[in-house]
């Protein structure tokens, strides 16, 4: 009842979506056609991909030991222009998260750093710590020292 080895097809998942910012980065490796339910870890963090209703679905372990859909896709392949509804949407509308504060964020080695409006967020292996900013010439600083960033 097993697969041979020339049935396996690989996929690398790599992904930083929206304000998701506990999502994968490192890519993730799945055997697509298989049961997915291996755990992946990163940055203290543990992740699967199940394969459902012709869907695959990443969760993560979540804080209370519960998995927890991060979101879904199909390995349907896509255009760029497949996109560009919900590009336009994320840049123009009121009720997008982009649209309604300052955002900046980065990949590290070992998490994400995220500055929000006046909120710094250092994410490492897991643990977040949060700092609210005092000023906006303190803003600027972090922008320059944290993400390259001269306003």
């Amino acid at each position: 009842m097993g697969r041979s080895l020339t049935t396996w097809r690989f996929v690398w998942i790599s992904t930083s979506l929206g304000l998701r910012m506990s999502v994968l980065v490192i890519p993730f490796s799945i055997l697509y056609g298989w049961k997915l339910e291996v755990e992946q870890k990163q940055f203290g963090r543990s992740f699967r991909i199940l394969d459902s209703d012709g869907s695959l679905h990443v969760e993560r372990n979540g804080d209370a030991g519960l998995w927890e859909r991060q979101y879904s896709f199909t390995l349907l392949p896509r255009r760029l222009g497949d996109f560009a509804a919900m590009c336009k949407y994320h840049q123009t509308s009121p009720d997008s998260h982009f649209t309604r504060k300052r955002l900046c964020t980065i990949a590290t080695p070992e998490g994400r750093i995220t500055l929000s409006d006046m909120k710094l967020v250092v994410t490492r292996d897991g643990t977040r710590e949060e700092q609210e900013l005092g000023s906006q010439g303190e803003m600027q600083e972090v922008l320059r020292q944290k993400f390259g960033v001269v306003l």
